[in-house]
This record gives structure tokens, C-alpha cells and sequence, in this order.
């Protein structure tokens, strides 16, 4: 079993993505600062030790195998201030590293908007051949690729520690090749349209109408019904709209998981 350790969690979409994915991964750590969100972690993960500021964090070497990281994109993201990581809460991840640096966890999974391609990727990128760890071709996967009602493309890094690539020298299948596998798998599955259908100029795909909502979409303890938005009048759902949209969705994270647990494997860590 690996280990994981959630930074910059939010509301647990990297730990519903595990369970999503049906990995035999156990969370021993959720770092987050937001009071909202920490009530409804608790909630949803109760018994996980929650940490709530990264910059005081004391990390311990060979704790966890895996860390997840999603900090906040507001200078990263085209729809914030495209600041890169001089912004003040996106530059959070610089502390980020520290804890990769001391902890030296074998696999870092960071997620981020589409717009840290040109709003700080470099720096993410080099920050990380500095604490020494190799990373795959970042790739994006969307939403709506595996079948839900809204775009939201996501940047995945994998990355892991040099002495994980000798491990696992020559990887047979590409991520991107594993990418297309899952997606195509979703949709078989779930009896959902094909993706990459075209979008109307209202942003609500030709094919939603198709959508099997009963399935990969449908309602759970740990999902919502699918609205157009949050109900007004919803008790505190300015902050819940800021949550949700801080937030990776589960399905996307899974992807990125599954990639680890077929490294994990290659490299004999599991």
C-alpha cells in the first residue's frame, strides 16, 4: 500500500480521485488552510490528521510515498491575474517544494489550470530538477473528456525521485497513451457520448442531452446532483462556489493516480 500526503487539499477532490480509482493508496495527511473547507474535510475524512499552514509543516523524510499537490492558480490561472508564481498565494508553492525537498516522497502529483503553461511551469518544472526528481510530458485532461456538463481542463505533472527512474528505467506506455485507454474506457463504461464532440456558443456540449447522468455523473454521498450552479439562497454559497471552484474534480485526479499506482508497480514499490 502507498502512503499519501494531500497538500493544499481543499475539499478532497485528489482523495475522492483515489477512491475513484479504486487504488490501494491510504491518505495520512490533508494540509489546508481554508476554515469552509476544513469543516467539510472532517466531515468527509474523519480520523486524517489535518495540518492547517504548509509554511509551518515539518516534514519527515520517508513518511509518505506519494504527494499531492494542487496550490492556489490564482497567478497561474488565464482567468486570475496571470502573475506566474510572484503572485502571493500561488508563490505557496515554493513552500510546496520545501516539503518535497525534506520528505522525499517517491512520487509528486501537481495539478494546476491550463494556464500555468505560460504562467509558471518553467519555475514548477525547475524547481523540481533542483530537489532532484525527473518528471513525465505534463498533460491536460478535461472534464468533459470523461463525460461531465462543463469543460475545466486540468494540467497533471507526475514526477518522481531520481532513484524511482532507475527503478524504473523504460517505461512501456506513455501517459498520454494511458490517458486515451481510461478516457475510452469511461465512456464505454458509462454508456456516455464520445468525446470531443463540439461545444454550442452557450458553452453546454451537443452531445449533454446523450449523457448518461444516471451513471459516471450520477448522485452519491460523495457527489452532487448535477444544477446549473448552486441553489440561490443556499446557506453560504458564495463560499461554496469558491470551493468547488478551487477544486479538481475527482474524476480527473483518478486519472493521474492510476498513472502513479503503474509506475509504483514498474518500480516494485508495490
Amino acid at each position: 500500500m502507498l502512503t499519501h500526503a494531500s497538500l493544499f487539499t481543499g475539499i478532497g477532490g485528489f482523495e475522492l480521485g483515489i477512491r475513484e480509482a479504486g487504488a490501494n493508496i491510504k491518505t495520512g495527511l490533508l494540509i489546508e488552510n481554508n476554515p469552509e473547507a476544513q469543516q467539510v474535510l472532517k466531515r468527509r475524512f474523519p480520523g486524517v490528521a489535518l495540518h492547517s499552514d504548509i509554511r509551518d509543516y515539518q516534514p519527515t523524510q520517508g513518511e509518505f510515498n506519494v504527494y499531492t499537490i494542487g496550490f492556489p492558480c490564482t497567478g497561474t490561472s488565464n482567468a486570475g491575474a496571470r502573475s506566474g508564481l510572484n503572485h502571493p498565494e500561488s508563490k505557496m508553492w515554493f513552500y510546496a517544494l520545501r516539503c518535497i525537498a525534506i520528505g522525499k516522497p517517491e512520487f509528486v502529483v501537481i495539478e494546476q489550470p491550463r494556464g500555468i503553461i505560460n504562467n509558471g511551469l518553467r519555475e514548477v518544472l525547475g524547481g523540481l530538477r533542483v530537489v532532484e526528481y525527473q518528471w513525465e510530458d505534463p498533460e491536460i485532461v478535461s472534464a468533459a473528456q470523461i463525460g461531465a456538463p462543463h469543460e475545466r481542463d486540468r494540467l497533471f505533472i507526475i514526477a518522481h525521485s531520481y532513484d524511482v527512474s532507475k527503478r524504473i528505467g523504460k517505461v512501456p506506455t506513455g501517459w498520454n497513451e494511458q490517458i486515451r485507454a481510461e478516457i475510452e474506457a469511461i465512456h464505454k463504461q458509462r454508456g456516455q457520448a464520445t468525446p470531443g464532440r463540439p461545444w454550442l456558443a452557450d458553452g453546454v456540449p451537443k452531445w449533454l442531452g446523450r449523457t448518461n447522468i444516471g451513471g459516471h455523473w450520477r448522485t452519491t454521498i460523495d457527489s452532487s446532483p448535477i444544477y446549473p450552479g448552486i441553489r440561490k439562497r443556499t446557506n453560504k454559497r458564495r463560499e461554496c462556489i469558491d470551493l468547488y471552484g478551487r477544486s479538481v474534480t475527482p474524476q480527473q485526479a483518478a486519472i493521474a493516480i492510476k498513472r502513479v499506482c503503474y509506475l509504483a508497480q514498474l518500480a516494485g514499490i508495490v
